[in-house]
């Protein structure tokens, strides 16, 4: 009797944890971390962002079955429910003061966070979100931006970003951004867009809702409408090996990288366009993997996630960035500022030379 009294209260605890467990994250947040702000919804993926008064920036995604959750540029990783964010964000010390904290919680806010939930998901599935198309500039002006931006400023090489120009891989758009498709590897159909603004001595167009009001365009992000786990921004044909990267122009630079050490003939390299863009279809057909995220904590939880969605028989490697840089951008960044800095070294000698030249004719 007393056994079956027993597992009795541990299902009523259990089934009790589990409703603790869906608290909406966007009501359990600001009750953690008073000052939090939702500062903005993550474009086709679903994902709202959030940031913590420490700086630490979180997206959320409401599930089926619970809050789903994701640290960026953290060591606390992700998670699933309400009372796990608790523990992994080090707002309460273990699993039963996270418990009793989410039990403290007002509720009628989870009420009303458990509806807005509902509602988002209910507008979401009668009014599906359309891809927007960005214009492309004239071939020449686009042909302009982008060299300006990805060889002259960012460092890659000419070649590489002419090729990607010609392949139709990258464009500038009339609102002035460099546009990065993506596109399903078994139909080429574009699936979304990465843009990003390449002017950094001028804010991007403003733009006005129906409503009035007016907004200033991200400088980088995925459109409005894309489909992130449909397909991806790549750039090399290779069927051997496919290195993933977290941005286009980390793609773009990793290629010039490759192709300049004799390795891009057997490569395709592949950015997920956001952290819901990493699911096995990204890499599925090919025998080698390699893992070229950045160098960080996101990286490191990007690698886990890719790591188990390997099929039988795929091998796998992590590349990184040399020690002190972060992504392959800053690679061949740091490579353009080393080759201005030796072709500066003459012109210095020179003038030192001259200016000990006038000196003996002075004294003379």
């Amino acid at each position: 009797m007393a056994t079956a009294h027993n597992a009795s209260r541990l299902d009523a605890w259990r089934d009790e944890t589990d409703r603790l467990n869906r608290t909406p994250l966007d009501v359990v947040i600001p009750a953690a971390f008073p000052g939090s702000e939702a500062v903005r919804e993550k474009q086709g993926s679903g994902w709202e962002r959030w940031e913590l008064p420490d700086g630490r920036k979180l997206n959320v995604k409401a599930a089926v079955d619970g809050d789903r959750f994701h640290f960026h540029n953290s060591a606390d990783g992700g998670g699933r429910g309400a009372i796990t964010f608790l523990v992994k964000s080090g707002a309460a010390p273990d699993f039963r003061s996270a418990r009793q904290q989410v039990a403290q919680i007002d509720p009628a806010a989870i009420a009303a966070g458990a509806a807005g939930h509902q509602w988002k998901a209910a507008q979401a599935a009668q009014h599906p979100k359309t891809l927007f198309h960005p214009r492309p500039q004239p071939p020449q002006q686009s042909l302009r931006v982008c060299l300006g931006y990805l060889s002259q400023e960012r460092g890659i090489d000419p070649r590489v970003v002419r090729a990607a120009i010609q392949k139709h891989l990258i464009w500038a758009d009339r609102d002035g951004f460099i546009v990065f498709p993506h596109r399903n590897p078994s139909t080429q159909q574009i699936t979304g867009y990465t843009r990003r603004w390449p002017e950094a001595d001028r804010e991007p167009p403003l733009r006005t809702t129906r409503s009035g009001e007016s907004y200033r365009l991200p400088t980088k992000g995925v459109v409005r409408g894309s489909d992130s786990k449909a397909g991806w921004f790549s750039i090399g044909r290779g069927t051997e090996t496919v290195a993933l990267v977290e941005a286009p122009i980390d793609a773009m630079a990793l290629m010039d990288l490759l192709w300049r050490e004799g390795r891009a003939e057997n490569i395709t390299i592949r950015s997920s366009g956001g952290a819901a863009g990493w699911t096995p279809a990204m890499w599925a057909g090919f025998p080698h993997v390699m893992i070229a995220v950045d160098r960080d904590a996101g990286g490191d939880a990007f690698e886990q996630v890719i790591r188990r969605g390997l099929a039988p028989g795929q091998t796998c490697e992590r590349l990184l960035p040399p020690e002190g840089l972060k992504d392959w951008g800053d690679v061949v960044q740091r490579r353009m500022h080393m080759q201005q800095h030796a072709a500066q070294q003459p012109v210095a000698e020179e003038e030192e030379a001259e200016a000990e030249d006038e000196d003996e004719f002075e004294a003379e």
